[in-house]
């Protein structure tokens, strides 16, 4: 879990990296916001893999995927409030 986060984080790291130098469109705004309200949870799951907890890490990344999809699957706009 540890590995496909790591890479994930590569490929987005390059993703931004070919969209500034490209000049191509930016993110869809409601998955910008997925991954920013999911960050927390995934930043303490690498802490928590550095810190030799393997199984918290895996779940909090866990965790963060889910959220992902699920702040994706119903995203915040300003125009619609909170339900």
């Amino acid at each position: 879990m540890i590995t496909l986060e790591l890479a994930r984080l590569t490929a987005g790291a390059g993703h931004v990296t070919f969209s500034y130098l490209a000049k191509t469109k930016a993110p869809d705004p409601a998955l910008a916001q997925a991954v920013r309200r999911s960050t927390p949870l995934r930043l303490t799951g690498l802490i928590s893999a550095a810190l030799g907890h393997p199984r918290a890490a895996n779940a909090l990344l866990a965790l963060s995927s889910l959220a992902n999809g699920a702040l994706l699957a119903h995203p915040r706009t300003p125009d619609r409030p909170p339900s």
